[in-house]
């Protein structure tokens, strides 16, 4: 309260020594000495400006020396604003008011102002307080908090002393009987039971356990750290169990257990490019300008562009059949799975792809959208997508990362028409698309390709592709 209180000193009167314009917070006394010639301290006062005349204003300040500062203007209602709101010409009286101070010390005892927090009211000694309204003091509260409490008892949640010495005196604490560093009554009463269960309570002992396989009993390791065979089932399964089991034969290239029956067609489709084999039906070789450098036998091909255009190695048809005399298409049902090994010779400018496709030009860009394509694409930086796309109408790519393209890798297409397509790589799965699956009458071809031959990105290492087909 102190601090927002006026001083109050008797008779003083003087007049200004600066001009006071409206809004202006601050000015100069002539002089500020009382009568007794003593100087005013310093601190807050309330004073009546120009009180004779018309342009009389009670203002609130701070006093030092004989500046005012953080001028206020108060109204004839008590209420304050910053800034003076009329304006009063040097020479003007100055003396101090008691309508602001005695309004301002109303406001504080009636609530309309709050108490100074930075100065809290105290008695001049310790208080004796004896009646329920009287202002508590601390140190009457801090004795009722300490020994004015009942005591606990079995209904009472009152005070109580701890039963050993914390281990911070500066902050006990005080446990729960469900805190779970206390143990429960079933684990007190195996702790006392006799290497016997309490009733009701079941736990496990030491003579539970054995190395010796024996009925009811915990499996415990023999002296060599090992279990004995006679804990174990030793019959051993069939491949035909195990096949069944794993799902193994529904993809493994091969015949299989005579009586397993597999749901897909499993096959590898072998590098073969010579003008040996009749009409070209497995791969067709796209270069123009100059050729390729091609290098290739049954499990894998070498490839490396001669020229800056569309280069790549596609098979020459569809990669199986529909049924007679057709091949399979992108409107199929089936599920489809191809994997494969690749290696490119380094990053560079040209963008690539490698996948299903109807078509080598679905290779040139990474984002390409003109052809039916379920593959894996690259851009010109190197980064690596897996691509879905409707020929004409729309694609999606989503980013794969943390593959060094550089090195061999295991790519694997599984493509599930109408559902979805799932790219993985190194066996772990990198992307699920499932928009712009391609759905056209366009037929399923497998291949690689680059757009050109710069930064020798479109060099490439590919092992033979092998297929599951659901049937």
């Amino acid at each position: 309260m102190a601090t927002k209180l006026g001083k109050i000193v008797a008779d003083f009167s003087t007049s200004l020594a600066t001009k006071i314009s409206v809004g202006d917070t601050t000015a100069t006394l002539q002089s500020a000495t009382d009568k007794d010639s003593v100087a005013l301290p310093t601190g807050k006062y309330f004073l009546t400006i120009d009180g004779e005349t018309s342009q009389k204003e009670f203002l609130a300040c701070t006093l030092t020396g004989t500046s005012l500062t953080e001028i206020k203007s108060i109204t004839r209602q008590g209420v304050q604003s910053s800034g003076a709101v009329r304006e009063h010409r040097v020479g003007a009286s100055v003396s101090i008011t008691n309508f602001a101070h005695i309004k301002y010390l109303n406001d504080l005892l009636d609530g309309t102002t709050n108490l100074d927090a930075d100065t809290p009211l105290e008695y001049d000694a310790t208080a004796s307080i004896t009646t329920a309204n009287q202002l508590a003091t601390k140190d009457y509260v801090d004795g009722v908090a300490i020994a004015g409490g009942a005591d606990a008892s079995t209904t009472v949640k009152g005070l109580s002393t701890l039963s050993a010495a914390p281990v911070s005196a500066t902050a006990p604490i005080a446990v729960g009987d469900n805190d779970p560093r206390l143990p429960t009554s079933d684990e007190k009463a195996a702790m006392t039971a006799a290497n016997t269960p309490a009733t009701g309570n079941a736990f496990l002992v030491e003579s539970d356990a054995t190395s010796t396989p024996t009925a009811s009993k915990i499996v415990q390791a023999d002296g060599s750290g090992k279990i004995a065979n006679g804990w174990l089932n030793d019959t051993i399964a069939t491949n035909a169990e195990v096949d069944t089991a794993i799902g193994f034969n529904q993809y493994i290239v091969g015949t299989g257990e005579a009586t397993t029956v597999k749901s897909f067609w499993n096959f590898t489709i072998p590098f073969v490019y010579s003008t040996n084999v009749p009409s070209g039906d497995f791969w067709t070789l796209t270069s123009p300008s100059g050729g390729a450098d091609l290098f290739s036998n049954l499990g894998s091909i070498s490839f490396d562009a001669a020229s800056d255009s569309i280069n790549g190695i596609l098979t020459t048809k569809g990669i199986f059949s529909s049924g007679y005399g057709t091949q399979i298409n992108f409107n199929t049902t089936k599920k489809i799975i191809v994997e494969f090994g690749r290696i490119v010779a380094s990053i560079g400018s040209e963008q690539s792809g490698f996948g299903l496709t109807n078509s080598i030009n679905g290779f040139v860009a990474y984002d390409r959208q003109n052809e039916d394509m379920v593959a894996f694409t690259v851009d010109t930086s190197g980064n690596l997508y897996a691509k879905t796309s409707i020929a004409g109408t729309g694609h999606t790519e989503t980013a794969i990362t943390g593959i060094t393209l550089t090195n061999w890798n295991t790519f694997r297409i599984e493509f599930d028409p109408g559902v979805d397509a799932k790219f993985y790589v190194n066996g772990t799965l990198k992307a699920t698309i499932t928009t712009n699956l391609p759905v056209a009458t366009t037929i399923i071809q497998f291949g690689s390709g680059a757009s050109g031959n710069t930064g020798n990105n479109d060099g490439f290492v590919m092992t033979a592709p092998n297929f599951s087909i659901e049937k």
